[in-house]
């Protein structure tokens, strides 16, 4: 996939994200499962990986003396996929700083805005690197190792729909909720 179809994926897919947590009510955007995120934690989760991701691509230079390169083909889309969903299943969890605090109604609109601020970053960041850069330049990611940029979009891509997808499973099991899309 080229670069302006890989970033126009990643777009769509944190903006139908965005969407669908938009849509839920006050209610809604606030349901705790035990043992699971509420949908406004599922937010302030993707805001927090996408947050050091855009910062890193910012220093271009800086990159390749931190992380490297990667030395081996890059995979497919449905390859990094595949390898995120089999370290899930192997008991894969966020690390630490990137699991979400308590989050608030009132913080609803600012981790929106931070987000779509932050898709925006990453999109103009990546402005700057080649076809070639993306699949070369390595990036670490802390359940897959080391991940050509191009890889990590195709993750990050389907990160957003893979929580989305947890939320509307969460929101369908809940009494509280009225979902049953």
């Amino acid at each position: 996939m080229k670069k302006q179809e890989l970033l126009e994926k990643f777009r769509n897919e944190h903006t139908t994200f965005i969407e669908y947590i938009n849509s839920l009510s006050e209610t809604e955007f606030g349901i705790h499962q035990p043992g699971k995120w509420t949908p406004a934690q599922q937010l302030a989760h993707i805001l927090l990986c996408l947050t050091p991701l855009a910062g890193v691509l910012a220093d271009k230079p800086g990159m390749e003396s931190k992380f490297g390169r990667i030395t081996r083909p890059t995979q497919r889309e449905e390859g990094v996929i595949r390898s995120y969903k089999a370290a899930l299943s192997a008991g894969g969890k966020a690390p630490g700083r990137f699991v979400p605090e308590t989050v608030f109604l009132n913080q609803r609109d600012e981790l929106e805005v931070a987000l779509l601020e932050q898709v925006k970053a990453l999109e103009k960041n990546l402005e700057w690197f080649s076809e070639e850069e993306l699949d070369f330049l390595a990036l670490p990611h802390p359940l897959l190792g080391f991940l050509s940029i191009r890889e990590m979009l195709y993750l990050m891509g389907y990160h957003a729909s893979h929580h989305r997808e947890e939320t509307i499973k969460n929101l369908k099991s809940s009494p509280r909720s009225s979902r049953r899309d």
